[in-house]
């Protein structure tokens, strides 16, 4: 039998003592690093929001001669009101026969009889309004209903 040896068969291989077990020099520079970037960004902040006195060279805002710079919100108080007066408001207009110009002669008549008119074929034919002008037909108000 062979007897074995709790020896290794070669030596162990000695190496060089560690000089130190951290490099310190790259963990405080990241540091001074990061402490300069919070600084300038401080200053610049602080530079931004507090004011500096105005030179005698820059004129002054034309904001500051405003006495009311921005207008107050126009809330609305009761929306579902608000909301049923304009529906009611768009249902007149929808409805009945009124003047959209009477000067130039262009007034509205209900839906309901502009489409009847369209499908009888009695409408005027389209013409291209220009911008902020109304359609003017040839349609006449009926005599019958009263104009306002």
């Amino acid at each position: 039998m062979t007897s074995q040896s709790s020896q290794p068969d070669h030596e162990p291989r000695l190496l060089p003592p560690e000089s130190s077990d951290i490099q310190i020099g790259a963990p405080i520079a990241i540091g001074v690093v990061v402490a300069a970037l919070i600084v300038i960004a401080l200053v610049v902040s602080a530079w931004m929001l507090f004011p500096r006195p105005q030179s005698a060279h820059s004129p002054p805002s034309p904001l500051a001669f405003l006495d009311n710079p921005t207008p107050a919100p126009h809330l609305e108080y009761d929306p579902p009101a608000d909301l049923a007066s304009l529906r009611a408001h768009e249902e007149k207009v929808l409805t009945t026969y009124g003047w959209i110009d009477r000067k130039a002669g262009v007034y509205r008549i209900p839906i309901a009889e502009a489409m009847k008119l369209l499908a009888a074929g009695h409408a005027a034919p389209a013409t291209p309004a220009t911008a902020g002008e109304a359609p003017i037909s040839d349609a006449k108000a009926p005599a019958d209903e009263p104009t306002p």
